[in-house]
């Protein structure tokens, strides 16, 4: 059984090996890997440090990840990540929960987020917790359109 919590220092490689293998997925939807492809241990790390990412954790191992920031003035969940093993089993929405609930304790009043408009599922997904787009940002060099969505507390 998992459980999620704060992720600890030491989790730095399985938050970013869980990245990679849940969003080596959508490698050949974009002409450009997914932003979360191209981090590095250094960013998770500093991610860690702030006390900004919540893990899911099936014994030691990381089966997901997400974490929050403040950016541009407003509140953002990203990089939510779930082991493909493990994506029917509710990780993802504990994972999210966790995230709104720390966003709540610090006072935001709005989230935000973004996920690649070619991303069927994770809109799906987004819009079953009550988020909704208010925001297109195209890219069309790249094929990477994004649609930024924000929900309410």
């Amino acid at each position: 059984m998992w459980s999620v919590e704060e992720a600890r220092a030491g989790d730095a490689d399985g938050v970013l090996e869980v990245t990679r293998r849940a969003f080596s997925l959508y490698r050949d939807k974009y002409a450009v890997p997914p932003d979360p492809l191209r981090e590095t241990i250094d960013e998770v790390r500093a991610d860690i440090d702030r006390g900004d990412v919540w893990v899911a954790r099936d014994g030691e191992r990381v089966v997901g990840a997400v974490r929050v920031r403040e950016r541009e003035g407003a509140h953002e969940i990203y990089g939510l990540a779930v082991d493909p093993d493990y994506s029917r089993l509710d990780v993802g929405e504990s994972l999210v929960r966790a995230a709104e609930e720390r966003l709540r304790q610090r006072g935001a009043r709005r989230i935000q987020l973004c996920t690649g408009l070619r991303d069927a599922p994770a809109i799906e997904f987004w819009y079953r917790f009550g988020y909704r787009p208010f925001r297109l940002e195209p890219d069309p060099q790249h094929g990477y359109d994004r649609v930024w969505f924000e929900k309410s507390l």
